[in-house]
């Protein structure tokens, strides 16, 4: 049986939010809520390159806003992601 570490979705707008089973965690990440507005911060997870060790949630996590997002991308160097979090 498959055990995986991470298991990232975020089909289900307002189920926004992480859990755990001791195995796998589970990251329900949708940007936007039911009416498709952006609305939820994203959820940082630390992945180990060593596949013993589990996933991780950052915290505390990412109080930036969109504009300053946009702002932190361009500052450093990955202009090409910018297009993918503009309006």
């Amino acid at each position: 049986r498959i055990k995986p570490r991470l298991h990232v979705f975020g089909h289900v707008h307002e189920g926004y939010g992480v859990s755990s089973d001791g195995t796998t965690l589970y990251v329900n990440a949708p940007s936007v809520g039911r009416n498709y507005e952006r609305h939820n911060p994203c959820i940082v997870v630390d992945l180990p390159h060593d596949a013993n060790m589990p996933a991780v949630l950052v915290d505390p996590p990412s109080a930036m806003g969109p504009e300053e997002l946009l702002e932190w991308l361009r500052r450093n160097g990955h202009n090409r992601l910018v297009p993918f979090f503009e309006k």
